[in-house]
């Protein structure tokens, strides 16, 4: 997971990833979090995509 997360250079495609938890999304240029700990906090996150923009719609607890 770190050096996922770490590495310095841009991927070649955005990679929407779980299972490394955040409090809210992470968005970054190629990588997008969704792990909002569910599981822990209530909240559940999705990511709403279209062309290149994204959004999120979260429900539980957290919100």
């Amino acid at each position: 997971r770190e050096a996922f997360l770490g590495q310095p250079h841009e991927l070649k495609a955005r990679v929407v990833f779980g299972h490394t938890t955040f409090d809210e999304p992470l968005v970054d240029d190629d990588r997008i979090g969704l792990d909002t700990r569910a599981y822990q906090s209530g909240k559940l996150t999705c990511g709403v995509f279209e062309g290149a923009d994204v959004r999120f719609l979260q429900t539980g607890r957290g919100r």
